[in-house]
């Protein structure tokens, strides 16, 4: 790959930087483990090996989790990248990205309730209640709002009428 491409696919100058430097050979870093001779150019590529190739427990690196197929991963992207290729999934309306919560089990899966949805909801029946009660109320004055929204409409069609 020439420096041009490269150039090109990278988006922040500290991508460039960081580029550049795994071509310096002055620094390096060398893995720590009994036996292993890998080195990198940079922290990253060496932690990335440690965890990919000793840590036991790999298991708790996958802390992402697929609620339909169960299938793990070590990010978020790509548990929004499995979501939205193998099970066909979409962003919520209003949003720009899919929102994972923590389960009991310690994996974090998607968040597939909208609080915001749930808040709307309630405000909406407290409303719907509160509106319910004041008609309640005039009706049991006498003062029913729907027989003072019909009558005058009645008697603007007999006044009509009348004048025929």
């Amino acid at each position: 790959m020439n420096a041009s491409i490269v150039i090109s696919k990278l988006k922040k100058a500290a991508d460039l930087r960081r580029h550049i430097s795994t071509h310096d050979a002055g620094k390096q870093y060398w893995c720590e483990h009994d036996g292993c001779n890998f080195t990198a150019r940079s922290l990253l590529t060496l932690k990335r090996h440690y965890s990919r190739e000793h840590v036991e427990n790999k298991a708790g690196l996958y802390k992402y989790c697929c609620h339909v197929c169960n299938t793990r991963f070590i990010r978020g992207f790509s548990l929004t990248w499995h979501l939205k290729t193998k099970h066909k999934f979409k962003w919520p309306s209003g949003h720009c990205r899919f929102r994972y919560k923590e389960h009991d089990d310690g994996l974090l899966r998607l968040q597939t309730v909208r609080y915001e949805s749930i808040e709307l909801t309630q405000q909406l029946l407290a409303e719907k209640e509160e509106a319910h009660q004041s008609e309640t109320t005039e009706g049991d004055n006498g003062n029913s709002s729907r027989s003072q929204v019909d009558v005058p409409s009645t008697s603007t069609s007999v006044a009509e009428t009348s004048d025929n």
